[in-house]
């Protein structure tokens, strides 16, 4: 198996410019969307509002809103041989409820998060999934990311570390 971080050096590259670089980019992306889908659900809550709907209208609205990026969250943030093993189309409610979950410990816009806890999203989400079902839950880093809580994770799912394949974090 070949090391990324030889193929970069032979071509001159650090990796962890590269790495610092990506970082940039996807956090750039991120407030790109952010900012873009913000004003999309402004213009929604404007438009119930000029039609007169009330709660549950808007409710039934910004779920429309809301399931198509959820169930694609689902998807992306699981352990791919997981979402292949599905039946059909299927997404497994615990994707759908650690997507959930992990878009509410993300959200720097949530009111009373502590700033300290921003940055351990997927660790909180983890935490707070198996407290709710008792079960954990295999995301999709859990075989590239060398942590110490996605290590716990391969010991008691008997999954392999494997740092070489090239859709890890970042």
């Amino acid at each position: 198996m070949r090391d990324p971080n030889a193929t970069l050096a032979k071509f001159g590259m650090d990796p962890e410019k590269i790495v610092e670089k990506r970082m940039r980019r996807a956090s750039r992306l991120h407030d790109h969307i952010f900012d873009g889908v913000g004003g999309i659900v402004g213009e929604i809550l404007s438009m119930c509002d000029h039609c007169g709907f009330g709660n549950a209208s808007r409710l039934h609205v910004l779920r429309g809103a809301a399931e198509p990026p959820l169930f694609a969250l689902a998807i992306s943030i699981t352990y791919p041989p997981d979402i292949e093993a599905a039946p059909g189309d299927k997404i497994p409610l615990d994707s759908l409820v650690f997507a959930g979950l992990f878009l509410a410990h993300a959200s720097e816009n949530a009111a009373g998060r502590a700033p300290e806890a921003i940055d351990n999203a997927m660790h909180d989400t983890h935490t707070a999934f198996e407290k709710l079902t008792g079960r954990l839950f295999r995301d999709c880093f859990i075989d590239t990311c060398g942590c110490a809580t996605c290590k716990q994770h391969r010991k008691r799912t008997g999954i392999k570390l494997n740092p070489d394949r090239t859709d890890r974090w970042i």
